[in-house]
């Protein structure tokens, strides 16, 4: 039997809304929640020089590249109330994998002890998508599948293949210190956008 005092209920779908976790008189508990993202890449290109136009030389660039991120969330309750301890968890975890293709252009200037460099290009190639929904409550020393996010609904394992594309920008600039020491600082932009495969 459910205990209304705990949280906020839909009335048309019966299902849980929110979640009461601790109020003065009524019920006690924590809530902690943690979560992580990661982005990381690797990649190898060919370099060869196209020509030069007033000072600045130019390159041509193909390679191949990976990328890789991840994201989970995680998020625990537990409290007491009028028919004992209840103890709620859901987590979620998502991660995105590219392979493809790497084109594109680059420029290089030195005006004295100056270098400065711009690349951009482009990646193509496919992306591999996961989820994981895992959720769980427990009551009166009973484990029941789903929380109050992560239900029984969309708890499990979903992948998916898309082709991306990965467009990246890039601007150095560098001041030549001596014959082996060179002070850069730059910016890269990157962006991913994917369509189903």
């Amino acid at each position: 039997m459910r205990d209304y005092r705990s949280g906020v209920y839909n009335a048309v779908t019966g299902l849980q809304n929110a979640q009461l976790v601790a109020f003065p008189g009524l019920t006690s508990g924590t809530l902690s929640a943690s979560d992580t993202s990661r982005l990381l890449g690797a990649g190898i290109s060919y370099r060869g020089g196209i020509g030069s136009w007033g000072g600045e030389h130019f390159s041509a660039l193909v390679g191949y590249r990976y990328l890789r991120s991840s994201d989970s969330l995680a998020i625990s309750s537990s409290q007491t109330t009028a028919i004992g301890p209840i103890a709620v968890n859901d987590s979620f975890k998502a991660a995105s994998n590219f392979s493809g293709l790497d084109l594109g252009v680059a420029g290089e200037m030195r005006p004295g002890p100056w270098v400065l460099e711009w690349r951009a290009s482009i990646a193509l190639g496919a992306n591999f998508s996961s989820a994981q929904i895992n959720g769980s409550t427990t009551a009166g020393g009973v484990t029941t599948i789903g929380g109050l996010l992560a239900l029984s609904s969309n708890i499990g394992n979903y992948t998916q293949t898309n082709f991306a594309v990965v467009p990246e920008l890039s601007l150095k600039v560098g001041y030549q210190l001596a014959q082996h020491w060179r002070l850069v600082a730059g910016y890269d932009l990157l962006r991913g956008s994917s369509r189903d495969a």
